[in-house]
């Protein structure tokens, strides 16, 4: 019965173009991006890893509360306590993954490469369930420590493009930076490490052969922390007890320790959390506001075919009349939605396969390779399920009207509104369900707005313009002791003078607009250096003489560094006000002294204060950072040198040529990495609260463009039913102006109702956000104001046609319908 009522309800659709095409957009806009945050959520939150039993696995990192860290590098010394003290891990593997070695090629002229580097146990790889594709892993024996069989294990992409692809490279050597490795395995194609550092690994180290990078007291300095270890907990143990297990062992090492800890402990976190903890919140709020669209849809979808019904009851009527039974009356309601849903739900799949092919070439959020944008079975199984449930509840309502109609009452009344009065409530109702939905959209997206202006307004306390960066990684292997890299640091800052269209070049050596860096403690000279109370934890920095001036950070009180300092000196340290205030309170700190790092036999003299500058990056929270201090590199030399060149436009290249040179010159085997301008890196910061926002703003656009066409629906209908009552209401002396009023009356307080429900939903939800917004609060009384004027003018301007319609009814007409 049902197959032979589709021809004559794509009929009825066709001799309905306007109501056809609306309920098609709707269905097709709202499933559409409903599809399209599900699969990203899907791919991202909840597809399996590629990894043996995922589950199962976590990523052990350290805590800093004094800086504000909820997330940081850890020592191997308290990973390997941590997992002898431990009852619920049943593997532990430590890695460090921030390492880098250069890379020669044999190809002619080609200067150095830096490769990303990863350090791992032998217990690495097995914890993963990865097998390389060639040779084998690493042994215990070649992983522990003291070893000096050098092995190397290097990616597929690495062995096809660097390697040439041969099919015998297991066993040969390979030529680095600092000695020739045995190549013993190549890992499959398509593996993604556990790595967040420094780029997808290309070559695997045993990590013994970190301490060139890291220190020879790699295994027992509890303050070298740089590593992670990946943990694979037993079965049937929960995070919640790892971490309260982790949690008494930090405690244990803290009373054992206290100079080496600080106060910092242990974070549990899952392998997934790992991977996505940049994107989490942003790929939430995304699928959350799809979903509220979706929902803003359906109400609108309800409220449509409700009106429809109410306008089609004579219709159905005289179809009962004539011998239809309630059955097949309510078969035709069906039918006759079905065919504009089903056009709108093919054409969803298509905007959905669209959406995910811009998502995926814009590369507009940072994902491991392993994931893919592609629609996946999964996301469209559970697309085609949410229309399922969009069609019931949609359709549901106007069917059972249409089976319980009164067929003295529907061809009595007409389109006069005997029939609609008994549902005008429902109605109302929706709409009201409307706005309120649309609210939590509105507030969200104003305050991702709000937020991303706030961040681009922060003042970095730097000039940004024209410098161009790039990075250089000292090998320790080649520069042993504190003065080698001192010396070749001040080598390297005198080759890069005079670079051709570089008004200025300079070193600064630390994070730069990145929450990565060093960090070390300082304790006031008049204190105990030993004692870990009296010390402050802070962000330490490496500008060369001249590099604060020339990257425009602003020097408040005393002088730069010494040029001409050497590490046998006494040190000379600069601090931000911030630190300076930590240190010493309604003190001036200029010529104060303290002790580096608890030791009382490494004592440095403030000899300048800057102001503020945000070298974390403008989404970092500064309010919960000590400070910052900085080190001259001629003194106290780091094994990153960020190199800064003011270039003038369009000179770049030229620059950039000439400090390779240079580079090259002192250390062919030296190679430049991170080749970036200042004003890329902060537009790049920019990139994914940028995205948010502008999804946000088109998910509210969208919903409120849908309201306001429920809005103006409902109530063209409703001044239509209640055509007699108005022209009544004006034969016994209403003004017109008043008949308007009291229809923007009425409806102002279905549309106030839901805000009210709206803005206080926003008010409960809002804080979830959390480290979406940057400097703005959850409940920022300029976005709910803004929010709640937007809804109530708009809805009022909707609603101004119909309440204008109203006042012109004839009362005549009226008079004499029936």
């Amino acid at each position: 019965m049902f197959a032979e009522l589709l021809v004559p309800a794509v009929r009825s659709a066709l001799r309905r173009p306007g109501f056809s095409l609306v309920v098609i957009v709707i269905v097709a806009l709202s499933a559409g991006l409903a599809t399209t945050a599900g699969n990203l959520a899907y791919q991202t939150l909840f597809r399996p890893l590629p990894y043996a039993q995922s589950d199962r696995l976590f990523v052990l990192s350290s805590t800093n509360p004094p800086e504000g860290w909820w997330e940081a590098p850890g020592s191997v010394a308290e990973f390997k306590r941590y997992q002898h003290d431990a009852r619920l891990d049943d593997q532990l593997a430590v890695f460090f993954d921030q390492g880098s070695v250069s890379f020669v090629s044999d190809a002619p002229s080609a200067g150095a490469e830096l490769v990303p580097a990863s350090y791992v146990e032998h217990t690495f790889f097995p914890l993963l369930g990865i097998a390389p594709a060639q040779g084998r892993t690493f042994s215990e024996e070649e992983t522990r420590a003291g070893t000096t069989h050098p092995v190397v294990v290097v990616s597929h992409r690495f062995w096809q493009t660097k390697l040439g692809g041969r099919a015998d490279v297991v066993g040969t050597p390979l030529r680095l930076a600092d000695r020739s490795y045995e190549i013993i395995g190549v890992m499959p194609a398509g593996y993604r490490d556990v790595s967040l550092e420094s780029g997808d690994p290309q070559l695997w180290f045993p990590l013994p052969f970190a301490a060139t990078q890291l220190g020879a007291e790699l295994y027992t300095n509890y303050t070298l922390r740089r590593c992670r270890a990946l943990l694979k907990l037993t079965d049937g143990a929960t995070r919640t007890a790892a971490q309260g297990e982790a949690d008494e062992i930090g405690r244990t090492i803290d009373r054992e320790r206290p100079a080496d800890t600080l106060g910092r402990g242990f974070l549990v976190q899952p392998l997934r959390h790992y991977f996505f903890w940049r994107v989490e919140k942003p790929i939430t709020a995304l699928f959350a506001g799809a979903l509220l669209v979706l929902g803003i849809a359906a109400v609108n979808l309800t409220n449509l075919f409700l009106v429809q019904g109410l306008r089609r009851a004579q219709e159905l009527a005289v179809r009962s009349a004539l011998g239809a039974d309630a059955r097949r009356v309510g078969l035709t309601v069906l039918a006759d939605a079905l065919v504009p849903l089903a056009a709108g739900a093919v054409l969803a799949v298509t905007v959905a396969f669209g959406l995910s092919a811009l998502l995926r070439s814009a590369s507009v959020l940072v994902l491991p390779e392993f994931v893919s944008l592609d629609l996946s079975p999964v996301a469209l199984t559970a697309s085609v399920t949410a229309l399922v449930v969009m069609v019931v509840a949609t359709t549901l309502g106007p069917v059972l009207r249409a089976r319980r109609i009164d067929l003295r009452a529907a061809l009595q009344s007409g389109n006069k509104g005997g029939a609609a009065a008994s549902s005008a409530r429902s109605r109302n109702l929706l709409i009201a369900a409307e706005v309120a939905l649309a609210a939590l959209l509105l507030v969200g997206t104003g305050l991702t707005a709000k937020s991303l202006w706030e961040m681009m307004r922060r003042p970095v306390g730097f000039r940004p313009e024209n410098m161009l960066t790039l990075t250089v990684r000292l090998d320790r292997g080649q520069l042993p002791t504190p003065a080698d890299r001192a010396a070749f640091t001040r080598r390297l800052h005198e080759a890069v003078q005079g670079a051709p269209g570089a008004s200025a070049a300079t070193l600064w050596s630390g994070s730069m607009l990145g929450r990565g860096g060093w960090v070390t403690n300082l304790t006031p000279g008049h204190l105990d250096a030993q004692d870990p109370k009296n010390a402050k934890t802070f962000q330490r920095l490496g500008p060369a003489p001249g590099a604060l001036a020339m990257a425009g950070v602003q020097l408040l009180r005393g002088r730069d560094f010494s040029p001409s300092a050497t590490p046998d000196q006494p040190a000379e340290i600069i601090i931000d006000e911030k630190l300076g205030r930590a240190l010493w309170p309604d003190e001036d700190p200029l010529g104060k002294t303290a002790f580096i790092s608890l030791n009382p036999n490494r004592r440095a003299v403030v000899v300048g204060v800057v102001a503020p500058v945000r070298n974390r990056g403008r989404t970092y929270d500064e309010t919960t950072a000590t400070g910052d201090a900085y080190f001259s590199p001629f003194q106290q030399p780091m094994d990153q040198v960020n190199l800064l060149l003011r270039v003038a436009s369009g000179m770049d290249a030229v620059a950039l040529a000439f400090v390779r040179e240079q580079v090259a010159r002192l250390d062919p085997n030296l190679a430049i990495d991170d080749v970036r301008s200042m004003p890329a890196r902060m537009e790049e910061e920019e990139r994914t609260p940028r995205f948010t926002t502008t999804i946000l703003a088109t998910y509210a656009g969208i919903s409120l463009l849908l309201t306001l066409v429920g809005v103006y629906g409902v109530l063209t209908f409703s001044v239509a039913q209640r055509y007699r009552e108005f022209g009544v209401r004006l034969a016994l002396g209403a003004q017109r102006s008043q008949v308007t009023a009291m229809v923007l009356r009425q409806s102002a307080a279905w549309i106030a109702g839901g805000l009210a429900f709206g803005l206080t939903g926003a008010a409960l939800l809002a804080p979830q956000l959390g480290d979406l917004l940057i400097g703005v609060s959850p409940h920022d009384p300029v976005v709910l104001g803004a929010v709640a004027t937007l809804i109530l003018t708009a809805g009022l301007l909707a609603a101004f046609v119909p309440a204008w319609r109203a006042a012109r009814a004839d009362p005549m007409m009226a008079l004499r319908a029936e």
